[in-house]
């Protein structure tokens, strides 16, 4: 038991030493735009919405969803090289350990009649061994403000984007929006949504961001930098821009490429790796434009817990979750709070009953997949003036993130059961999708463009 400690030990040191070059992802990836004049912090991306396409979705994005969390691909605070003092403490833990391992274990089996308790004795060596070298101290001193960041823990990095947009250029009809709405203009939509006190922080924080950090301290997987507010805000401009595009006649219908994603974003609480949640924003701002009812279709692997609680007290927004019932990615579903109150729960319908949660089984496939967005989901939207899809692509059956069993020729399957139903008075932005380097989410969303 000892001995297996140590081995355990030796090799914990070896991975240490290499971690640093182990987890530099994506640092080889060229930059695939940049932006030529920098516009005014009172100015943010968008476009005119009587652009037309023989394809049947135009794809739009701003350099801006590429900036953030853009040195993400850098060695993250986790990844730095243990130090000489660092190595010195461990060795020192793990020579106590095993002298205590070993005493302590023939002690308690010979007079005591104990067994396995040398395990104990270890532990506490190898605490105390680390403790009287300066372990503890030269950790405490390394600790990065804010509670640092592991970049393994970050699903939505920029390469994920870039990789998607190189594939599509050239193949579909891909235009980066141009500089028009006015800030304050955009925050009178936003604020419908979201409290100003949280959107002032989130533009604070970004605004003394020099390098990705927590939103939340205690929250490792929703970081801010100093690009993440404008992204931002860009991300809701690029949705409003769809659904004007949506509610006009004889206009192509929009894909926004965005990021950061949006459907985790409670009213004054960012989670998932969203800040604004762009869905429900656009929701408001189709209600403002003229229409009477809004349909929100979140078909993302995961619960689309911030639209439910930012939605659920307009009846005239209904909002259906198709998402899996258990999984992968434990922190996506955090307990409830006051502050995200909704569950993935099939009987969580929200005040008002404008919610519907569709838990799919693991493994889940087209066939089955299809049974429950024709028996439940459609039925529940069916009349809307507007339908916004939260299009995630973590449902495929190579994205690590869940264990839906979806292809690609199924995505087509799914956009032309959606084009059915709502013909062009339909609107799309990116939400998940993590199986991107074989363009696997780029085939995707071709496929889902197609219908």
């Amino acid at each position: 038991m000892v001995l297996s400690l140590l081995c355990h030990s030796v090799l914990f040191i070896l991975i240490c030493f290499k971690s640093s070059a182990a987890l530099n992802f994506g640092s080889c990836w060229p930059r695939f735009c940049q932006k030529e004049n920098l516009v005014e912090d009172s100015q943010l991306w968008a476009s005119p919405t009587d652009i037309t396409s023989d394809d049947a979705l135009i794809f739009t994005y701003t350099p801006d969803s590429l900036d953030h969390l853009q040195n993400i691909e850098l060695p993250d605070d986790y990844s730095r090289s243990w130090s000489v003092e660092k190595t010195k403490s461990l060795a020192a833990g793990m020579v106590i350990a095993t002298i205590l391992g070993f005493t302590g274990e023939f002690v308690m089996t010979n007079l005591f009649h104990v067994e396995k308790a040398g395990l104990l004795f270890a532990a506490v060596g190898m605490a105390s061994g680390w403790t009287f070298t300066g372990g503890s101290e030269l950790t405490k001193a390394e600790q990065a403000p804010n509670g640092g960041y592991d970049a393994k823990l970050v699903a939505d990095r920029p390469v994920r984007l870039r990789t998607t947009l190189q594939y599509l250029e050239g193949k579909k009809h891909v235009k980066e929006l141009p500089c028009l709405r006015d800030e304050n203009q955009l925050l009178e939509i936003i604020t419908k949504v979201h409290d100003k006190n949280y959107i002032d922080m989130i533009r604070q924080r970004s605004l003394e961001s020099d390098r990705p950090n927590r939103l939340n301290p205690l929250s490792p997987t929703t970081l801010i930098d100093e690009h993440s507010y404008k992204a931002a805000l860009s991300a809701v401009n690029v949705w409003l821009d769809a659904v004007d595009a949506a509610l006009s006649t004889g206009v192509t219908p929009r894909f926004g490429l965005v990021r950061p994603p949006s459907h985790h974003a409670c009213r004054s609480k960012g989670m998932g790796g969203c800040l604004l949640n762009s869905v429900a924003i656009a929701a408001e701002y189709a209600l403002s434009k003229g229409a009477k009812s809004v349909a929100i279709l979140d078909i993302d692997a995961h619960h689309g817990n911030g639209i439910a609680h930012c939605v659920q007290d307009n009846p005239r927004i209904k909002f259906v979750s198709l998402h899996e019932a258990k999984t992968k990615l434990s922190l996506s579903q955090p307990k409830p709070s006051p502050e995200n109150p909704r569950t993935p729960a099939s009987d969580d319908v929200g005040p008002l009953g404008n919610i519907m949660n569709i838990n799919l089984d693991p493994e889940t496939n087209w066939s089955n997949y299809e049974i429950q967005l024709k028996a439940k989901a459609l039925p529940f939207i069916q009349g809307a003036d507007i339908l916004l899809v939260a299009a995630g692509f973590d449902t495929m059956a190579n994205d690590w993130s869940s264990s839906l069993q979806l292809n690609i020729e199924d995505y087509a399957s799914l956009g032309r059961l959606l084009r059915d139903r709502f013909d062009d008075r339909i609107a799309f932005g990116l939400e998940g999708g993590y199986a991107y380097e074989n363009h696997e989410l780029a085939k995707a969303i071709e496929a889902f463009s197609e219908a």
